[in-house]
């Protein structure tokens, strides 16, 4: 069984023998010794909420802050099945045990630690946490499912219909203009500015109609061989001009001697060119002397399957393999923590009503689906701002298999 388990406990001897125990059969141990150490250890005193441990091993009685002020601040942020803690007690105190279970500890051992039982204990606990984290991710593919397809719904159903009232307004439009030469001229200004902005309105529908359609639409794509770091550095070169006319630096590191990357490479422009739009409006409201994106590829040999929640089995993502990944780094403002889940939703968007259609990453995603691979966006910690996007795709011949 692994894990990462936190140990608080003010005894030095009881830290080691419980280290000791715990890494022989697979866990991974930190020990604190004192609550005020456990509470910054568990990011409860901050904003942020870090899942960094799976478990907590807690002894009871500690001076300062004690074991039940530390299950209690536990508790305000993390249920029993989010963040397992057993608590730890002498035999005869089943006083103290009856008080942590009613402040929600999910379980006991008693002192001296029986090896046997701990990690019997700890391994149910880790067991149900995995699979309450499997029923919430397979809930939120359903419902991600669900919202794709209203979405091919509404592009089969309505999106024919729109485009022709649209269409029609457009070429009203331009009838239009045929006849502003017959108004007065102190009119003609306004006249102008009135029918670009129905030309501006008529173009922004129809891109929305187009989203619709390509988020919607059940597409194969031909995959060939590309130098994936030959092909972003070429591509930097008119990335930069962009970037340069934002007041953002761009930089390419491009890992030279891997092997080919399968590509369609129109659609995957097009993934580049969404994620970098992304990270220059991120970076917005970023001092104009310090703003950087950078776009950095490299190969890798998988350590564990890698498949998003609801993805395609046929394309996961197999331990063994050698993948490309291509990592896009922005010092902008990040993302809230609290909408890092709902990114690749239809119709998410955090920006302004009228700047965005919320389509631009689930095609986004969509895309790199066909291409059998994987993508990841978090926040940065080196530093704490801004935003790593990283794609993995397949590569040429990059699956070993063993007979």
């Amino acid at each position: 069984m692994e894990g990462t388990i936190l140990v608080v406990d003010d005894s030095e001897v009881n830290l080691l023998v419980s280290r000791t125990k715990l890494e022989e059969v697979g866990f991974r141990i930190e020990t604190v010794t004192d609550g005020e150490a456990a509470l910054s250890a568990l990011a409860l005193d901050g904003q942020s909420l870090e899942d960094t441990y799976d478990a907590v091993l807690l002894d009871i009685m500690m001076p300062g802050i004690d074991g039940y002020e530390v299950l209690e601040r536990i508790r305000k942020r993390r249920s029993p099945i989010e963040l397992p803690v057993i608590i730890t007690t002498a035999k005869d105190r089943t006083v103290d045990v009856l008080r942590a279970l009613s402040l929600g500890a999910n379980d006991y051992v008693t002192k001296p630690l029986n090896l046997s039982v701990l990690v019997a204990r700890l391994e149910t606990h880790l067991r149900l946490r995995k699979a309450h984290r499997e029923l919430k991710e397979a809930q939120k593919a359903l419902m991600s499912a669900a919202r794709i397809e209203s979405v091919g719904f509404l592009a089969a159903g309505v999106a024919h219909e729109i485009r022709n009232p649209l269409g029609r307004i457009q070429m009203s439009v331009g009838g239009l203009r045929g006849i502003l030469e017959q108004l007065p001229e102190e009119s003609q200004e306004t006249a102008n500015l009135i029918i670009d902005t129905l030309e501006e309105s008529v173009e922004s529908a129809d891109v929305i109609i187009r989203s619709l359609m390509q988020a919607a639409n059940q597409q194969q794509l031909q995959l060939q061989p590309v130098d994936l770091s030959g092909w972003i550095s070429e591509l930097g070169k008119g990335l930069d001009q962009k970037c340069r006319g934002a007041n953002v630096q761009l930089k390419i590191k491009a890992e030279a001697g891997t092997r080919k990357t399968l590509l369609a490479i129109a659609e995957f422009r097009q993934v580049v060119d969404s994620l970098v739009d992304n990270a220059l409006q991120s970076l917005q409201g970023s001092p104009d002397t310090d703003r950087k994106i950078t776009l950095e590829t490299s190969e890798t040999t998988l350590e564990n399957d890698l498949v998003h929640p609801g993805g395609r089995s046929g394309n996961r993502m197999r331990k063994g393999e050698v993948v490309s990944v291509l990592s896009i780094r922005d010092n902008g403002s990040g993302i809230d923590h609290r909408h890092l889940e709902s990114i690749f939703d239809p119709f998410f968007s955090t920006r302004s009503t009228g700047t965005g259609t919320g389509l631009g990453l689930t095609i986004v995603r969509k895309i790199i689906e066909l291409h059998k691979g994987e993508i990841s966006i978090t926040n940065r910690n080196d530093p704490k701002t801004g935003v790593h996007v990283k794609i993995y795709l397949k590569t040429e011949g990059g699956l070993k298999t063993q007979v």
